[in-house]
């Protein structure tokens, strides 16, 4: 019987097709572009799949799904953020794990600027995130309070989301491609948890029963209060 491969195997190999800086670089950031993915795709499967969804959503708990949905876009534009950070920060140099490591860590030239190029890209599809990080989420502008007009927010979209992730996914996947040969599919991940579309099921199933109760003039009680 085939088994599968463990995360320490899977690890070793890497490191045994790019050098040790790099593979684990590309290791722990392939590791939060999925995840990063994966949020993204349960905030889609509630909030962009159909208005169908968004009704639910909003006939059940509408105060609480659009303070979910809040909290969800914040921590997705701060992923994004930090994907795309510095190197370091702060005085004392503190280092960061971002895409930006990975150009130095490439021991081919011509590689190397490729993905250097293609990270300036990443950085620059995110720069409307770290406009929202510094003067919003992280921190709240003064300014920005008193006069929001001198200086609106970067425009910040769904779209905009996108292709700060088709960003990303290049570079990840031209040193895989390089080293590894193999290009990682990372919208096509499935999730082995299905949060959103259950929360769907069992929202729509008990609007439904909801609804039966009080047609038929019926007490209930929910056993789980």
């Amino acid at each position: 019987m085939a088994t599968s491969e463990t995360r320490e195997q899977r690890l070793a190999a890497k490191r045994e097709k790019m050098p040790l800086e790099l593979a684990d670089l590309h290791w722990y950031l392939e590791d939060e572009l999925v995840w990063l993915h994966l949020g993204w795709k349960e905030y889609k499967a509630l909030y962009a799949t159909n208005q169908r969804r968004v009704d639910l959503l909003n006939a059940t708990a509408p105060n609480f799904f659009a303070h979910f949905e809040t909290l969800v876009w914040r921590e997705t534009m701060l992923h994004l953020c930090r994907l795309t950070d510095p190197p370091t920060s702060g005085r004392k140099g503190k280092e960061n794990l971002t895409v930006r490591r990975l150009p130095s860590a490439i021991n081919d030239a011509k590689l190397s600027a490729k993905v250097q190029q293609e990270v300036d890209a990443a950085v620059q599809a995110a720069s409307f995130a770290r406009d929202w990080r510094h003067r919003r989420i992280a921190h709240r502008s003064l300014e920005h309070v008193l006069k929001p007009e001198l200086k609106p927010l970067a425009k910040a979209s769904r779209a905009d989301i996108e292709s700060a992730l088709a960003a990303l996914r290049q570079v990840m996947n031209s040193v895989s491609v390089h080293y590894e040969g193999y290009h990682h599919d990372f919208e096509g991940i499935i999730p082995a948890f299905t949060g959103a579309k259950a929360l769907i099921y069992y929202l729509s199933s008990g609007l439904e029963a909801d609804g039966t109760r009080k047609r038929a003039g019926a007490q209930w009680s929910p056993p789980h209060w």
